[in-house]
């Protein structure tokens, strides 16, 4: 009987050059130190790898595998989360001296979704916390901890708002949200907090829109996000208006560049690199005709960017 084996495939793309080259395969790239290696997930396996496909070393393997890697400002450290023991622990890895850490390893919640803030000093995440001991959890909430799990934080109280956006770039201002919806409508509250001590500055309310796409906070407090319809938006946190960046593709967005002028929309089974600035955009794997493309990330001076493949082969 046929069946289907499932693969995927790093690519560094060089944008000035307009150079392509296929790394390894594996998922969630991301750039680390000075742009000349990556660090993904093969597997179980945390590895890195040059930019030119050599030197492919292996870190260290997690106790299960998974697809999210978060990385420093910097790109010194990196952050996981996967399951041990039928629940979540976040995973703290540091490329320079190949070492993986369990920096949760609690008994009775899971976390997952970290990100690094207050000049990479310190982890926000979700937290679930589980009922009566059981493992099925009945809030959720966001906490913060240090790079070394202590100093424990509750950032925000259970059940209000528990999904993380991001903080602006000198760390004064954290952004977060929740959502309800039902058949009829929707509510998404988005959160401005005090980064140091998570007081409540303000709330916007946005009824019957989604927030989806790579969520990005600029600098200047500003909120990028796509909608269902694929169009791109930006609401402004501080005076709460919201305009139209652009619509000019039906896909969805998944990444904005470190200086919020470009972005990457899928297109059929390639993607562009739109210059928002301009309007103008750029195709890749354009006539590619299997497989899709996911897990997009910039170098820190947006020269360059890696991505995954994923395809789908059926076998006989």
């Amino acid at each position: 009987m046929p069946y289907y084996v499932d693969s995927s495939r790093v690519f560094f793309i060089d944008i000035q050059q307009n150079k392509i080259v296929r790394l390894a395969d594996g998922k969630r790239p991301r750039f680390i130190s000075n742009a000349t290696r990556i660090i993904y997930l093969a597997g179980a396996n945390v590895c890195t790898i040059g930019i030119d496909s050599t030197n492919n070393s292996l870190i260290g393997t997690l106790p299960e595998a998974n697809a999210y890697l978060e990385l420093s400002s910097d790109r010194q450290l990196a952050l996981t989360w996967t399951n041990l023991n039928n629940q979540s622990d976040i995973f703290k890895i540091d490329p320079s001296s190949g070492t993986i850490v369990n920096i949760t390893n609690s008994t009775d919640r899971s976390e997952y979704n970290p990100y690094f803030y207050a000049n990479n000093s310190r982890i926000i995440y979700t937290e679930a916390i589980y009922n009566n001991n059981s493992k099925t959890y009945n809030r959720l909430a966001l906490s913060s901890i240090d790079l070394n799990g202590q100093n424990y934080q509750k950032v925000t109280a259970d059940s209000v708002f528990y999904w993380f956006i991001g903080s602006t770039s000198n760390d004064t201002r954290l952004v977060v949200y929740s959502s309800q919806s039902n058949s009829d409508s929707s509510l998404t509250t988005i959160a401005i907090l005090d980064a140091q001590n998570y007081s409540l500055i303000d709330t916007i309310k946005l009824r019957n829109i989604d927030l989806g796409g790579s969520l990005t906070v600029t600098n200047d407090m500003k909120l990028l996000f796509q909608t269902s319809n694929s169009n791109l938006f930006k609401l402004d946190l501080q005076t709460k208006l919201l305009e139209p960046i652009y619509s000019g593709y039906s896909s969805y967005l998944y990444k904005y560049s470190n200086k919020k002028d470009k972005a990457i929309v899928l297109s059929g089974h390639g993607f562009a690199l739109i210059d928002l600035v301009t309007g103008t955009s750029k195709m890749y794997f354009s006539e590619q005709t299997n497989g899709d493309f996911s897990d997009f990330d910039f170098s820190l001076d947006d020269r360059f960017i890696v991505t995954v493949q994923r395809t789908s082969t059926m076998v006989f």
